[in-house]
């Protein structure tokens, strides 16, 4: 049995290496050193003596070997504990569980949500799929519409197949006017009109047929009708009588009735002049300077011409403003709307396009006309402005902006200006 005394060093070294923070057992307590007795005999004395001196000896001897057992023992001791805890710790291991646990719970997820984004994926490669057979069929019917509107309209293809229908529509018509009235002829012997292609106010082209022509160049004659509606209908309203000198079909005429106007047309197209007697219009057979010098001075409030006489030689001009002059009561309104030269798209595009053009009027030309054939006043409208140029406009630009700013201005009015102007010339008021 160990001493008391070593049992107490090696417990206490044990608690040092192992790192027990209780508190340590109370110390033993000491053991009562034996008491020589005064009278026991020398001998005994001695003995006793010799004992405490073995025990002495004996713990300096055992001590170290004591030591060199317990270090083996007291390194055990730290990789037990090492090991319980680390990773082997039922309370690591509790919580790695846990955790792993999450991490297959969110696995799961992330498993489903992949095979919920696998079905969108396919879903939307079946669109994809779907989308380009259908864009390959559009390609298809966009091509034969292309091909159908080459074949309708060579010169302009498909945006142009709703007027070259239109115009077959119209030629339609005026054969059928022709044929009737040729039928006409025959049963009545009444003798021919003026020739039926034949510009209103200018000599015809043989062979040219100008109907056709301007049913598929002049646009859609609804647009036409509603633009010059909103540029003269408030001008002449209150003006009658008005004569409508190359009148057509009436379309003018029609909106000045129905504002309560007394209107009167004249044109040289005999097809045209019957359709607009049979929408109820009053319109004759006639050219304008004919019809104008039947006519009584100062008996009417206003002559429009639109589009007639850049049709006319200058010669043709001067008279048709001086007989309207003349034929105008005071502070009637001469009107001409004609394509605008000083454009020169307009000037090398539609206005030649038409050979039955006489001459591109300036309309510092067509002022001058008026003034000299008695006009006081003559005001110029400019309509239709064509695709302009764009300024630079921005405030921290250099000051050379100005200057590119000037010559886009300059272009816009002498390549890019309005494609067509009007005259409003009046006479003297009463």
């Amino acid at each position: 049995m160990t001493h008391p005394a070593l049992q107490q060093d090696l417990l206490e070294r044990l608690r040092r290496v192992v790192g027990v923070d209780a508190p340590p057992p109370p110390p033993p307590e000491p053991e009562p050193e034996p008491q020589l007795d005064p009278n026991a005999p020398v001998v005994q004395r001695g003995v006793t003596a010799a004992k405490r001196l073995a025990k002495r000896l004996m713990r300096r001897a055992i001590g170290p070997v004591l030591h060199e057992q317990v270090t083996p023992l007291s390194a055990e001791v730290q990789r037990i504990d090492a090991e319980l805890s680390g990773p082997l710790n039922p309370r690591a291991l509790a919580a790695n569980i846990e955790s792993l646990r999450d991490e297959v719970l969110d696995q799961h997820q992330l498993s489903a949500n992949f095979e919920l984004l696998r079905g969108e994926v396919l879903d939307q490669h079946h669109l994809a799929v779907n989308l380009e057979l259908l864009k390959s069929e559009v390609r298809g019917v966009q091509n034969s519409l292309e091909e159908l509107g080459r074949a309708l309209a060579p010169d302009v293809g498909l945006a142009g197949a709703r007027m070259r229908f239109a115009e077959l529509r119209d030629r339609v018509n005026t054969l059928d006017r022709r044929f009737r009235a040729a039928g006409q002829q025959e049963v009545t012997g009444d003798p021919p009109g003026p020739p039926p292609d034949s510009p209103a106010g200018g000599a015809p082209i043989a062979g040219f047929d100008y109907i056709a022509f301007e049913r598929r160049f002049r646009g859609d004659s609804a647009e036409i009708m509603e633009r010059t509606g909103e540029r003269y209908v408030g001008l002449l309203a209150d003006r009658g009588p008005v004569l409508d000198v190359g009148c057509g079909l009436g379309e003018l005429m029609e909106l000045l009735v129905a504002e309560g106007t007394d209107v009167i047309g004249v044109d040289t197209h005999e097809g045209m002049v019957r359709e607009a007697r049979e929408r109820g219009l009053d319109v004759h057979c006639d050219d304008a300077i004919s019809f104008l010098a039947r006519q009584a001075p100062a008996s009417l409030g206003a002559v429009v011409a639109i589009h007639v006489i850049e049709h006319l030689h200058v010669d043709q001009l001067v008279e048709l403003l001086e007989l309207a002059a003349t034929r105008l009561r005071p502070g009637g309104l001469f009107v001409a709307e004609t394509p605008n030269p000083r454009a020169l798209a307009v000037l090398g595009n539609s206005y030649i396009l038409d050979p039955t053009h006489v001459w591109p009027l300036h309309p510092g030309l067509v002022t001058f006309l008026c003034e000299s054939a008695g006009f006081c006043e003559a005001e110029l409208r400019y309509y239709s402005p064509g695709e302009q140029l764009e300024r630079v406009d921005d405030p921290d630009a250099p000051a050379w902006v100005s200057q590119l700013n000037a010559v886009i201005d300059r272009i816009n009015d002498s390549i890019f200006g309005p494609q067509e102007y009007a005259i409003v010339a009046s006479t003297k008021p009463g």
